[in-house]
């Protein structure tokens, strides 16, 4: 089901490094139900742009602590500018005197907010000003979908918005790119929150560059269940490579959607592959146990733990170990990260309900300082070797198209469904019967699926 939900940039560029203002209007512009991609503290001009065109944002919201917007928003607009993408809003606030708004505004703000501007009046001018799409809108000529092979930044990030919003269209230009795909390999990094993926990847992609191996990161966070906004902040470890033409970043929202991912993950890391990036990387929300699925999406999956995080029994029950091609043990300087790997380790050694010759290894690393990182990119490597010459990668291949495939059609079914039933007055008879206890949702839901499919 289509909808557009506003995008927003929050950026701290120069050399301050206090961040308690961004995060304060990051979590405004949550609650009032934006996406937020935050991207920390002494960003540059560039960082800020490039961030901006790949994620396909509607406004840059700056945030500066001195005088120093007199420099950084004229920069940041005339890369814009430069870019073909000064249709994205720019607004500035922070220790701002009154005397200098006119040549803010002036040199590019669309709107310039003093100390004391109450969150609520921020988010009120952006709901005036801005929501709705584009301040000024972005409408390449031709299809997107040829603008993304003609290597255009723009234009894939915002086909990528399209399909994430669920624009009819977009599954259009998809179509258009699909003989194009299938070369990328992908890896999955799942686990729970706090386990460092993002770290992780940030010294993954390092490695893959330096095989100039081109990288897209595919990097997912929760909404929030009651605005349904959410603070995307992954790009914060991956700064360095907003810059680098051969990396591209992609923040989601879940928006609902379990597993770990988004609705529209796996059409977005179509897009990617059809630009020719070599290595997709997925990092999923964090939910943990409810990742199991991933494994039948990608080629390759890693499983990152850190010591301390439960039992054994509920690894195996949850079958966590299962969707393993590599297990990691992150932060192994931790009290406890030695006993973690022994024990995972020999977990590995009970049978498996399918017999294989890859068996999962088990690595300590520290993101922080790359320690294991090198033996981590070579397992990576190596199970992408195994797949190759097993003959396996063919086989996984088509199962995980028949998993796109099936989570699409659920999708789009499901919404059709619900869409045409709450048009129907039956809809509301139903709430009624279950409130009254008359039915329940398992049978209501399984006599309208035999009406609509006898």
């Amino acid at each position: 089901m289509a909808e557009r939900r506003l995008r927003v940039l929050v950026g701290k560029p120069g050399l301050d490094g206090h961040d308690r203002g961004a995060k304060t209007i990051s979590r405004a512009f949550r609650d009032a139900g934006f996406e937020v991609i935050y991207l920390g503290v002494r960003q540059t001009p560039e960082q800020i742009v490039s961030s901006a065109i790949q994620e396909d944002v509607d406004l840059i919201a700056l945030s500066i602590l001195s005088d120093a917007y007199h420099t950084h928003l004229p920069a940041v607009n005339e890369l814009l500018k430069q870019r073909k993408s000064q249709d994205i809003a720019v607004i500035v606030g922070g220790v701002i005197a009154e005397a200098d708004v006119p040549a803010l505004k002036q040199a590019g703000a669309r709107g310039v907010f003093t100390p004391g501007t109450p969150t609520d009046a921020i988010v009120a001018w952006i709901h005036e000003n801005v929501t709705g799409g584009r301040a000024y809108g972005y409408a390449p000529p031709g299809s997107l979908a040829q603008h993304v092979l003609e290597g255009d930044l723009r234009g894939a990030g915002r086909l990528m918005r399209d399909l994430d919003d669920g624009l009819p269209d977009a599954i259009d230009q998809l179509q258009l790119l699909h003989p194009h795909t299938g070369n990328a390999h992908l890896v999955a990094v799942a686990g729970p929150a706090g386990a460092g993926k993002s770290t992780l990847i940030d010294r993954l992609v390092a490695a893959y560059r330096e095989k100039d191996l081109l990288v897209g990161v595919v990097a997912i966070s929760p909404s929030s269940s009651r605005s349904g906004g959410a603070i995307l902040g992954d790009r914060i470890r991956l700064n360095r490579y907003d810059d680098d033409a051969g990396v591209f970043v992609r923040s989601l929202a879940t928006r609902g959607a379990k597993g770990g991912v988004s609705r529209s993950t796996w059409e977005v890391v179509g897009v990617l592959d059809a630009m020719g990036m070599d290595v997709i990387i997925i990092e999923t929300a964090g939910c943990g146990h409810d990742e199991v699925e991933i494994h039948d999406r990608v080629h390759t999956t890693v499983l990152v733990t850190i010591p301390g995080l439960g039992d054994d029994v509920e690894a195996m029950e949850a079958g966590l170990l299962e969707m393993g091609d590599i297990l990691v043990v992150n932060k192994a300087d931790l009290a406890g990260a030695d006993a973690a790997i022994r024990e995972l380790a020999a977990m590995l050694e009970l049978p498996q309900a399918e017999a294989s010759a890859w068996r999962p290894p088990v690595l300590g690393t520290q993101g922080t300082d790359g320690a294991g990182i090198e033996q981590l990119f070579s397992a990576l490597e190596s199970h992408r070797e195994y797949l190759k010459v097993s003959g396996a990668l063919q086989q996984r291949n088509r199962e995980r198209l028949a998993g796109v495939f099936a989570d699409a059609l659920r999708d789009r079914l499901l919404d059709r469904v619900l869409g045409a039933l709450k048009q129907d007055r039956r809809y509301r008879q139903l709430l009624d019967d279950l409130q009254k206890g008359s039915t329940d949702p398992s049978t209501a839901a399984r006599e309208l699926a035999e009406r609509a499919f006898p």
